[in-house]
Protein backbone atom coordinates (compact mmCIF):
# COMPACT_ATOMS: atom_id res chain seq x y z
CA UNK A 1 0.00 0.00 0.00
CA UNK A 2 1.63 3.14 -0.94
CA UNK A 3 1.06 5.65 1.34
CA UNK A 4 -1.06 9.31 1.03
CA UNK A 5 2.54 11.24 1.52
CA UNK A 6 4.23 9.13 -1.01
CA UNK A 7 1.74 9.88 -3.59
CA UNK A 8 1.08 13.27 -2.58
CA UNK A 9 5.06 14.07 -3.22
CA UNK A 10 4.55 12.34 -6.08
CA UNK A 11 2.05 14.27 -7.57
CA UNK A 12 3.96 17.15 -6.63
CA UNK A 13 7.20 16.23 -8.25
CA UNK A 14 4.64 15.04 -11.34
CA UNK A 15 3.26 18.80 -11.53
CA UNK A 16 5.78 20.85 -10.35
CA UNK A 17 5.54 22.96 -13.90
CA UNK A 18 2.19 23.53 -12.40
CA UNK A 19 2.53 24.39 -8.89
CA UNK A 20 6.06 25.42 -8.65
CA UNK A 21 4.94 28.91 -6.66
CA UNK A 22 1.94 27.49 -4.81
CA UNK A 23 3.59 26.99 -1.05
CA UNK A 24 2.55 24.42 0.94
CA UNK A 25 0.22 21.91 -0.73
CA UNK A 26 -0.57 18.48 -0.33
CA UNK A 27 -2.59 15.32 -2.04
CA UNK A 28 -5.14 13.87 -0.84
CA UNK A 29 -4.64 9.76 -1.34
CA UNK A 30 -5.71 8.74 -4.57
CA UNK A 31 -4.69 4.75 -5.90
CA UNK A 32 -1.88 5.11 -8.16
CA UNK A 33 -3.06 2.55 -10.21
CA UNK A 34 -6.47 4.65 -11.15
CA UNK A 35 -4.32 7.49 -11.81
CA UNK A 36 -1.66 5.66 -14.08
CA UNK A 37 -4.41 3.96 -16.05
CA UNK A 38 -6.24 7.58 -16.64
CA UNK A 39 -3.31 9.06 -17.89
CA UNK A 40 -2.79 5.96 -20.19
CA UNK A 41 -5.52 6.66 -21.60
CA UNK A 42 -5.81 10.30 -21.50
CA UNK A 43 -2.42 11.29 -22.37
CA UNK A 44 -1.03 12.27 -25.53
CA UNK A 45 2.37 10.70 -26.22
CA UNK A 46 3.70 13.42 -29.03
CA UNK A 47 4.01 16.48 -27.07
CA UNK A 48 4.70 18.81 -29.69
CA UNK A 49 1.08 17.88 -31.52
CA UNK A 50 -0.35 18.48 -27.84
CA UNK A 51 1.22 21.64 -27.85
CA UNK A 52 0.47 22.91 -30.95
CA UNK A 53 -3.20 21.16 -30.45
CA UNK A 54 -3.16 24.20 -27.71
CA UNK A 55 -1.65 26.75 -29.74
CA UNK A 56 -4.60 26.16 -32.54
CA UNK A 57 -7.25 26.34 -29.69
CA UNK A 58 -6.21 29.48 -27.47
CA UNK A 59 -4.69 32.71 -28.52
CA UNK A 60 -1.62 32.23 -25.97
CA UNK A 61 -0.05 29.05 -24.80
CA UNK A 62 2.76 29.48 -22.22
CA UNK A 63 5.50 27.05 -21.25
CA UNK A 64 7.15 27.12 -17.79
CA UNK A 65 10.78 26.56 -17.77
CA UNK A 66 13.57 25.95 -15.20
CA UNK A 67 16.60 28.18 -15.25
CA UNK A 68 19.25 27.01 -17.30
CA UNK A 69 17.30 23.88 -18.22
CA UNK A 70 18.04 22.24 -21.36
CA UNK A 71 15.44 20.03 -21.17
CA UNK A 72 12.92 23.18 -21.25
CA UNK A 73 14.77 25.00 -24.33
CA UNK A 74 15.19 22.18 -26.62
CA UNK A 75 10.76 21.36 -25.99
CA UNK A 76 10.33 25.11 -27.44
CA UNK A 77 12.88 24.69 -29.92
CA UNK A 78 11.24 21.06 -31.12
CA UNK A 79 7.66 22.59 -30.69
CA UNK A 80 9.21 25.35 -33.29
CA UNK A 81 10.30 22.84 -35.47
CA UNK A 82 7.14 20.90 -35.87
CA UNK A 83 5.17 24.06 -36.45
CA UNK A 84 7.47 24.37 -39.48
CA UNK A 85 6.92 20.90 -40.37
CA UNK A 86 2.88 21.35 -40.21
CA UNK A 87 2.61 24.38 -42.33
CA UNK A 88 5.18 23.14 -44.87
CA UNK A 89 3.49 19.76 -45.66
CA UNK A 90 -0.28 21.45 -45.20
CA UNK A 91 -1.93 24.29 -47.25
CA UNK A 92 -1.11 26.73 -44.76
CA UNK A 93 -5.17 28.18 -45.88
CA UNK A 94 -6.83 25.39 -44.30
CA UNK A 95 -4.41 23.95 -41.72
CA UNK A 96 -5.71 25.06 -37.87
CA UNK A 97 -2.46 25.72 -37.12
CA UNK A 98 -1.52 29.38 -36.81
CA UNK A 99 0.52 30.74 -39.90
CA UNK A 100 1.50 33.96 -38.17
CA UNK A 101 3.86 33.54 -34.18
CA UNK A 102 5.08 35.79 -31.61
CA UNK A 103 7.94 33.74 -29.26
CA UNK A 104 7.59 35.43 -26.04
CA UNK A 105 11.02 35.11 -24.76
CA UNK A 106 11.73 36.47 -20.54
CA UNK A 107 13.69 39.60 -22.43
CA UNK A 108 13.59 42.97 -23.25
CA UNK A 109 13.83 44.50 -26.73
CA UNK A 110 17.49 45.20 -26.07
CA UNK A 111 18.32 41.57 -25.64
CA UNK A 112 16.18 40.51 -28.48
CA UNK A 113 17.69 43.23 -30.73
CA UNK A 114 21.14 41.74 -29.81
CA UNK A 115 19.16 38.21 -30.34
CA UNK A 116 18.57 39.39 -33.84
CA UNK A 117 22.11 40.60 -34.39
CA UNK A 118 23.84 37.42 -33.59
CA UNK A 119 21.11 35.48 -36.08
CA UNK A 120 23.23 37.58 -38.80
CA UNK A 121 26.65 37.29 -37.26
CA UNK A 122 26.86 34.45 -35.15
CA UNK A 123 28.54 36.72 -32.90
CA UNK A 124 27.79 36.22 -29.25
CA UNK A 125 29.35 38.70 -27.52
CA UNK A 126 26.37 40.82 -26.65
CA UNK A 127 25.53 38.53 -24.54
CA UNK A 128 28.19 38.19 -22.82
CA UNK A 129 28.72 41.16 -19.46
CA UNK A 130 29.16 39.81 -16.10
CA UNK A 131 25.73 40.61 -14.78
CA UNK A 132 24.84 37.32 -17.23
CA UNK A 133 27.89 35.21 -16.69
CA UNK A 134 28.04 35.29 -13.33
CA UNK A 135 24.40 34.55 -12.87
CA UNK A 136 24.38 30.79 -11.75
CA UNK A 137 21.42 30.04 -14.38
CA UNK A 138 22.67 31.52 -17.10
CA UNK A 139 24.39 27.95 -18.36
CA UNK A 140 26.02 26.91 -21.84
CA UNK A 141 22.49 25.72 -22.71
CA UNK A 142 21.46 29.02 -23.00
CA UNK A 143 23.85 29.59 -25.15
CA UNK A 144 22.68 26.40 -27.35
CA UNK A 145 18.96 27.45 -27.22
CA UNK A 146 20.10 30.54 -29.28
CA UNK A 147 21.78 28.57 -31.76
CA UNK A 148 19.18 26.49 -32.33
CA UNK A 149 16.62 29.89 -32.60
CA UNK A 150 19.01 30.89 -35.21
CA UNK A 151 18.88 27.91 -37.24
CA UNK A 152 15.37 27.80 -36.82
CA UNK A 153 14.77 31.34 -38.05
CA UNK A 154 16.88 30.71 -40.95
CA UNK A 155 14.96 27.67 -41.85
CA UNK A 156 12.03 30.00 -42.15
CA UNK A 157 13.53 32.06 -44.46
CA UNK A 158 14.45 29.68 -46.49
CA UNK A 159 11.03 27.78 -46.42
CA UNK A 160 9.56 32.02 -47.07
CA UNK A 161 11.78 32.19 -50.37
CA UNK A 162 9.83 29.60 -51.89
CA UNK A 163 5.95 30.91 -50.70
CA UNK A 164 4.07 33.53 -52.12
CA UNK A 165 3.38 37.08 -50.41
CA UNK A 166 0.37 36.19 -48.63
CA UNK A 167 1.13 32.36 -48.05
CA UNK A 168 4.42 33.17 -46.07
CA UNK A 169 5.39 31.93 -42.66
CA UNK A 170 5.60 35.22 -40.00
CA UNK A 171 7.26 34.25 -36.73
CA UNK A 172 9.07 36.38 -34.55
CA UNK A 173 10.69 36.83 -31.35
CA UNK A 174 10.19 39.39 -28.95
CA UNK A 175 10.83 40.22 -25.71
CA UNK A 176 8.31 41.79 -23.45
CA UNK A 177 9.98 43.00 -20.49
CA UNK A 178 10.71 46.71 -19.69
CA UNK A 179 14.24 48.14 -20.21
CA UNK A 180 15.08 48.50 -16.70
CA UNK A 181 18.65 49.05 -15.41
CA UNK A 182 18.72 46.74 -11.86
CA UNK A 183 22.44 47.47 -11.53
CA UNK A 184 22.63 51.38 -11.19
CA UNK A 185 20.13 51.41 -9.06
CA UNK A 186 19.77 51.14 -5.51
CA UNK A 187 19.15 47.26 -4.98
CA UNK A 188 16.09 47.75 -2.76
CA UNK A 189 14.28 49.59 -5.76
CA UNK A 190 15.75 46.66 -8.25
CA UNK A 191 14.04 44.31 -5.76
CA UNK A 192 10.42 46.24 -5.70
CA UNK A 193 10.61 46.53 -9.52
CA UNK A 194 11.32 42.63 -10.28
CA UNK A 195 9.36 41.50 -7.36
CA UNK A 196 5.94 43.99 -7.76
CA UNK A 197 5.96 45.93 -11.18
CA UNK A 198 7.71 43.76 -13.53
CA UNK A 199 4.61 41.22 -13.91
CA UNK A 200 2.02 43.63 -14.93
CA UNK A 201 4.31 45.37 -17.26
CA UNK A 202 5.48 42.82 -19.54
CA UNK A 203 1.92 41.30 -19.73
CA UNK A 204 0.86 44.43 -20.76
CA UNK A 205 3.26 44.35 -23.73
CA UNK A 206 2.44 41.03 -24.36
CA UNK A 207 -1.08 41.91 -24.71
CA UNK A 208 -0.85 45.31 -26.51
CA UNK A 209 1.53 43.24 -29.36
CA UNK A 210 -1.53 40.86 -29.58
CA UNK A 211 -4.21 43.10 -29.51
CA UNK A 212 -2.36 45.15 -32.15
CA UNK A 213 -2.00 42.17 -34.27
CA UNK A 214 -5.17 39.91 -33.48
CA UNK A 215 -4.10 37.84 -36.27
CA UNK A 216 -1.04 35.93 -34.53
CA UNK A 217 -0.80 33.49 -31.80
CA UNK A 218 1.42 33.88 -28.86
CA UNK A 219 4.12 31.45 -27.31
CA UNK A 220 5.10 32.38 -24.14
CA UNK A 221 8.47 30.84 -22.43
CA UNK A 222 9.09 32.01 -19.17
CA UNK A 223 10.23 31.05 -15.77
CA UNK A 224 7.89 28.36 -13.43
CA UNK A 225 6.79 30.99 -11.28
CA UNK A 226 4.91 33.52 -13.88
CA UNK A 227 2.51 30.57 -14.95
CA UNK A 228 0.87 31.04 -11.44
CA UNK A 229 -2.64 32.97 -11.75
CA UNK A 230 -3.55 33.72 -8.04
CA UNK A 231 -2.11 35.72 -5.54
CA UNK A 232 1.43 34.81 -4.64
CA UNK A 233 3.64 35.85 -1.32
CA UNK A 234 6.11 37.62 -3.21
CA UNK A 235 9.35 38.52 -1.08
CA UNK A 236 12.60 40.22 -1.66
CA UNK A 237 15.01 40.89 0.93
CA UNK A 238 13.57 43.70 2.47
CA UNK A 239 9.59 43.21 1.71
CA UNK A 240 7.30 40.79 1.61
CA UNK A 241 3.80 41.35 -0.58
CA UNK A 242 1.08 39.98 -1.89
CA UNK A 243 0.65 40.21 -5.70
CA UNK A 244 0.58 37.98 -9.18
CA UNK A 245 2.47 36.93 -11.60
CA UNK A 246 2.02 37.12 -15.81
CA UNK A 247 -1.00 34.44 -15.93
CA UNK A 248 -3.01 36.11 -13.95
CA UNK A 249 -2.84 39.49 -16.40
CA UNK A 250 -2.96 37.51 -19.39
CA UNK A 251 -6.07 34.99 -18.13
CA UNK A 252 -7.54 38.16 -17.34
CA UNK A 253 -7.12 39.10 -20.41
CA UNK A 254 -7.63 36.59 -23.04
CA UNK A 255 -9.44 34.00 -21.15
CA UNK A 256 -12.63 35.19 -22.55
CA UNK A 257 -11.16 35.87 -25.87
CA UNK A 258 -10.23 32.12 -27.00
CA UNK A 259 -8.45 30.76 -24.11
CA UNK A 260 -4.89 31.08 -22.35
CA UNK A 261 -3.22 27.36 -21.58
CA UNK A 262 -0.51 27.04 -18.91
CA UNK A 263 1.85 24.15 -19.66
CA UNK A 264 4.55 23.58 -17.12
CA UNK A 265 7.65 21.18 -18.01
CA UNK A 266 8.95 18.93 -15.35
CA UNK A 267 12.24 17.22 -16.10
CA UNK A 268 12.15 14.10 -13.17
CA UNK A 269 16.12 13.47 -11.85
CA UNK A 270 14.60 10.42 -11.77
CA UNK A 271 12.10 7.75 -13.00
CA UNK A 272 8.61 7.74 -10.63
CA UNK A 273 8.08 4.03 -10.16
CA UNK A 274 4.21 4.59 -8.87
CA UNK A 275 3.98 5.72 -12.54
CA UNK A 276 5.18 3.06 -14.25
CA UNK A 277 2.32 1.87 -15.56
CA UNK A 278 1.20 5.08 -17.53
CA UNK A 279 4.85 4.74 -18.94
CA UNK A 280 4.64 3.32 -22.51
CA UNK A 281 8.30 2.99 -22.78
CA UNK A 282 11.67 4.80 -20.72
CA UNK A 283 12.61 8.13 -21.81
CA UNK A 284 9.21 9.15 -23.74
CA UNK A 285 7.06 12.17 -22.53
CA UNK A 286 3.59 13.11 -22.32
CA UNK A 287 1.26 15.61 -22.34
CA UNK A 288 -2.16 15.75 -20.17
CA UNK A 289 -4.88 17.79 -19.77
CA UNK A 290 -5.99 18.75 -16.20
CA UNK A 291 -9.18 17.80 -17.26
CA UNK A 292 -7.73 13.86 -16.61
CA UNK A 293 -7.77 14.66 -13.11
CA UNK A 294 -11.25 15.01 -12.65
CA UNK A 295 -12.13 13.59 -9.10
CA UNK A 296 -8.56 13.40 -8.07
CA UNK A 297 -7.96 16.11 -5.58
CA UNK A 298 -4.67 17.14 -5.69
CA UNK A 299 -4.75 19.71 -3.45
CA UNK A 300 -6.10 20.80 -0.60
CA UNK A 301 -8.35 24.24 -0.08
CA UNK A 302 -7.75 24.72 3.71
CA UNK A 303 -5.35 27.41 4.23
CA UNK A 304 -4.30 27.58 0.71
CA UNK A 305 -5.68 29.30 -2.56
CA UNK A 306 -6.09 26.20 -5.59
CA UNK A 307 -3.49 26.93 -7.78
CA UNK A 308 -3.81 24.40 -10.83
CA UNK A 309 -2.85 25.05 -14.30
CA UNK A 310 -4.25 23.89 -17.50
CA UNK A 311 -2.06 20.91 -18.31
CA UNK A 312 1.17 19.28 -17.52
CA UNK A 313 4.25 17.82 -19.63
CA UNK A 314 6.28 15.08 -18.27
CA UNK A 315 9.99 15.44 -19.84
CA UNK A 316 10.92 12.23 -18.90
CA UNK A 317 14.79 13.86 -19.35
CA UNK A 318 17.38 12.39 -17.23
CA UNK A 319 19.32 15.53 -16.25
CA UNK A 320 22.86 16.20 -17.17
CA UNK A 321 24.70 18.60 -15.79
CA UNK A 322 24.61 22.27 -17.29
CA UNK A 323 27.44 24.43 -17.10
CA UNK A 324 27.40 28.03 -15.57
CA UNK A 325 28.96 30.02 -18.64
CA UNK A 326 31.41 31.48 -15.70
CA UNK A 327 32.66 27.93 -15.54
CA UNK A 328 33.72 27.94 -19.01
CA UNK A 329 37.43 28.54 -19.54
CA UNK A 330 37.56 30.24 -22.49
CA UNK A 331 38.93 33.65 -23.69
CA UNK A 332 36.21 34.64 -25.26
CA UNK A 333 34.58 34.93 -21.85
CA UNK A 334 37.40 36.32 -20.28
CA UNK A 335 37.63 38.75 -22.93
CA UNK A 336 34.11 39.30 -22.14
CA UNK A 337 34.27 40.17 -18.32
CA UNK A 338 37.47 42.29 -19.29
CA UNK A 339 35.74 44.87 -21.21
CA UNK A 340 32.90 44.86 -18.94
CA UNK A 341 34.75 45.73 -15.73
CA UNK A 342 34.65 49.20 -15.48
CA UNK A 343 30.54 48.73 -15.49
CA UNK A 344 30.60 46.53 -12.51
CA UNK A 345 32.61 49.07 -10.78
CA UNK A 346 29.94 51.79 -11.59
CA UNK A 347 27.43 49.42 -10.24
CA UNK A 348 25.09 50.82 -7.01
CA UNK A 349 26.83 49.98 -3.84
CA UNK A 350 24.52 47.46 -3.28
CA UNK A 351 25.40 44.89 -5.96
CA UNK A 352 29.10 45.94 -6.22
CA UNK A 353 28.97 44.61 -2.86
CA UNK A 354 26.97 41.60 -4.06
CA UNK A 355 28.62 40.74 -7.14
CA UNK A 356 32.57 41.96 -6.94
CA UNK A 357 33.65 39.46 -5.15
CA UNK A 358 31.80 36.81 -7.75
CA UNK A 359 34.05 38.02 -10.13
CA UNK A 360 37.05 38.17 -7.72
CA UNK A 361 36.89 34.73 -7.77
CA UNK A 362 36.33 33.99 -11.15
CA UNK A 363 39.47 36.38 -12.16
CA UNK A 364 41.49 34.05 -9.72
CA UNK A 365 40.50 31.50 -11.36
CA UNK A 366 41.33 32.11 -14.61
CA UNK A 367 44.39 34.08 -13.82
CA UNK A 368 45.76 32.10 -11.01
CA UNK A 369 46.38 35.69 -9.04
CA UNK A 370 45.05 34.70 -5.30
CA UNK A 371 41.33 36.60 -4.48
CA UNK A 372 41.99 39.75 -3.11
CA UNK A 373 39.46 41.33 -0.37
CA UNK A 374 38.53 44.63 -1.19
CA UNK A 375 36.02 47.22 0.29
CA UNK A 376 33.59 47.20 -2.44
CA UNK A 377 32.93 50.62 -1.63
CA UNK A 378 36.60 51.81 -1.72
CA UNK A 379 36.79 52.59 -5.89
CA UNK A 380 40.27 53.14 -5.67
CA UNK A 381 41.23 49.76 -4.43
CA UNK A 382 38.82 48.65 -6.82
CA UNK A 383 40.06 50.64 -10.35
CA UNK A 384 43.60 49.54 -9.10
CA UNK A 385 42.57 45.69 -9.15
CA UNK A 386 41.18 45.95 -12.40
CA UNK A 387 44.39 48.01 -13.79
CA UNK A 388 46.44 44.55 -12.36
CA UNK A 389 44.04 42.18 -14.33
CA UNK A 390 44.35 44.12 -17.27
CA UNK A 391 48.24 43.82 -17.27
CA UNK A 392 48.03 40.60 -16.53
CA UNK A 393 45.14 39.87 -19.14
CA UNK A 394 47.56 41.43 -21.97
CA UNK A 395 50.92 40.49 -20.57
CA UNK A 396 50.41 36.34 -20.05
CA UNK A 397 47.46 35.36 -22.28
CA UNK A 398 46.93 31.59 -20.64
CA UNK A 399 46.00 28.73 -23.77
CA UNK A 400 42.70 27.49 -22.16
CA UNK A 401 42.38 24.10 -24.34
CA UNK A 402 46.15 22.99 -23.12
CA UNK A 403 45.29 24.01 -19.42
CA UNK A 404 41.81 22.23 -19.70
CA UNK A 405 44.04 19.25 -21.37
CA UNK A 406 46.48 18.91 -18.41
CA UNK A 407 43.96 19.90 -15.79
CA UNK A 408 46.53 23.18 -14.64
CA UNK A 409 43.38 25.38 -14.16
CA UNK A 410 41.96 22.65 -11.27
CA UNK A 411 45.66 21.99 -9.68
CA UNK A 412 45.94 25.65 -9.86
CA UNK A 413 42.75 26.51 -7.69
CA UNK A 414 43.20 23.24 -5.32
CA UNK A 415 47.00 25.30 -4.63
CA UNK A 416 45.47 28.19 -4.11
CA UNK A 417 42.49 26.84 -1.77
CA UNK A 418 45.66 25.35 0.42
CA UNK A 419 47.61 28.86 0.41
CA UNK A 420 44.55 31.09 1.59
CA UNK A 421 42.12 29.38 4.17
CA UNK A 422 39.99 32.27 4.33
CA UNK A 423 38.72 31.67 1.13
CA UNK A 424 38.50 27.90 1.51
CA UNK A 425 34.95 28.25 1.00
CA UNK A 426 34.91 30.00 -2.14
CA UNK A 427 37.18 28.15 -3.67
CA UNK A 428 35.78 24.83 -2.58
CA UNK A 429 32.71 25.94 -4.73
CA UNK A 430 34.33 27.01 -7.82
CA UNK A 431 36.06 23.69 -8.21
CA UNK A 432 33.71 21.52 -6.40
CA UNK A 433 30.75 22.49 -9.22
CA UNK A 434 33.04 22.96 -11.60
CA UNK A 435 34.46 18.57 -11.17
CA UNK A 436 30.32 18.00 -11.11
CA UNK A 437 30.85 17.56 -6.88
CA UNK A 438 28.37 18.86 -4.36
CA UNK A 439 30.21 22.19 -2.56
CA UNK A 440 30.61 21.72 0.72
CA UNK A 441 30.97 24.68 3.58
CA UNK A 442 32.61 25.27 5.78
CA UNK A 443 35.55 23.49 4.61
CA UNK A 444 38.23 24.77 7.09
CA UNK A 445 38.26 22.35 9.52
CA UNK A 446 38.33 19.65 6.90
CA UNK A 447 40.83 21.51 4.40
CA UNK A 448 43.29 18.45 4.18
CA UNK A 449 40.55 15.97 3.38
CA UNK A 450 38.78 18.14 1.03
CA UNK A 451 41.87 18.53 -0.97
CA UNK A 452 42.39 15.01 -1.10
CA UNK A 453 39.11 14.43 -2.84
CA UNK A 454 39.55 17.24 -5.32
CA UNK A 455 43.05 15.39 -6.36
CA UNK A 456 41.62 11.99 -6.22
CA UNK A 457 38.87 13.08 -8.52
CA UNK A 458 41.38 14.97 -11.02
CA UNK A 459 43.27 11.43 -11.33
CA UNK A 460 40.13 9.26 -11.49
CA UNK A 461 38.31 11.17 -14.16
CA UNK A 462 40.50 12.94 -16.16
CA UNK A 463 38.90 11.87 -19.24
CA UNK A 464 35.25 12.75 -18.19
CA UNK A 465 36.52 16.35 -16.89
CA UNK A 466 38.33 16.90 -19.25
CA UNK A 467 35.93 16.06 -22.59
CA UNK A 468 32.99 17.80 -20.60
CA UNK A 469 34.88 20.52 -20.29
CA UNK A 470 36.10 21.04 -23.85
CA UNK A 471 32.45 20.09 -24.86
CA UNK A 472 31.22 23.51 -22.93
CA UNK A 473 33.94 25.18 -24.30
CA UNK A 474 32.71 24.62 -27.79
CA UNK A 475 30.20 27.03 -26.91
CA UNK A 476 32.06 29.57 -26.45
CA UNK A 477 35.23 29.13 -28.49
CA UNK A 478 37.28 31.35 -30.23
CA UNK A 479 38.38 29.92 -33.49
CA UNK A 480 41.87 29.15 -32.00
CA UNK A 481 40.48 27.13 -29.54
CA UNK A 482 37.73 25.15 -31.37
CA UNK A 483 41.23 24.22 -33.85
CA UNK A 484 42.76 22.85 -30.77
CA UNK A 485 39.83 21.51 -29.00
CA UNK A 486 38.31 19.60 -31.31
CA UNK A 487 41.11 16.90 -32.23
CA UNK A 488 42.26 16.12 -28.02
CA UNK A 489 38.13 15.60 -28.20
CA UNK A 490 38.55 12.58 -31.08
CA UNK A 491 41.45 11.63 -29.58
CA UNK A 492 40.03 10.97 -26.20
CA UNK A 493 36.93 9.30 -27.53
CA UNK A 494 36.95 8.50 -30.67
CA UNK A 495 34.37 10.81 -32.01
CA UNK A 496 34.69 12.71 -35.13
CA UNK A 497 32.15 15.34 -33.92
CA UNK A 498 32.71 18.64 -36.08
CA UNK A 499 30.69 21.00 -34.15
CA UNK A 500 29.35 21.91 -30.66
CA UNK A 501 26.06 20.62 -31.14
CA UNK A 502 26.70 17.49 -32.51
CA UNK A 503 29.44 17.31 -29.13
CA UNK A 504 26.38 17.88 -27.25
CA UNK A 505 24.05 15.52 -28.04
CA UNK A 506 26.63 12.97 -27.95
CA UNK A 507 27.57 13.94 -24.97
CA UNK A 508 24.34 13.75 -23.30
CA UNK A 509 23.29 10.24 -24.67
CA UNK A 510 26.26 9.04 -23.08
CA UNK A 511 25.64 10.59 -19.75
CA UNK A 512 22.33 9.07 -20.04
CA UNK A 513 23.94 5.58 -20.51
CA UNK A 514 23.08 5.12 -24.00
Amino acid sequence: MISSNRIGNNLILLFLGLALVCGHVYAKASPATELGDKIIQSCDRNVNHFILDKLAANRIVMIGEAHGSSACMQRVVSVLNAWVDTLDHADAKTTQVPAKLYLFLERDSADVKGMYDYFKTGDISFHLEPGSILFSKFTTANIEFWSDLRSFVKRVDLINTKRSAENKIQFEIVGPEVLYDTFHNPMEASAKYFFFERDINSSNNIIKRLNDHPDYKGLIYYGGAHLSKVEELKSADTMSEYGYYMAYYLDREFGPKGGIYRIGITAPRTPLPWLDSAEAAPGTDYGIDDSVFAGVDLFEKTGHREHKGDGAIMVMHWNTREKPVAQVWSERIVSAVMNNLDSVADYSGDYRARYWPRIAAYMSAVSGLPIEKIDPEDRKAINSTIARWRKWHKTTPPDYVAEIDSLTIWKRLINLMASDTSQSDRYDTLIAMNLGMRPMTPVVHVMGRRIDQFRDSLTQNHDRIVTENLIHLLWVATPAEEKKAIPILQKLTGQRFATAKEWTIWWRGKQRGR
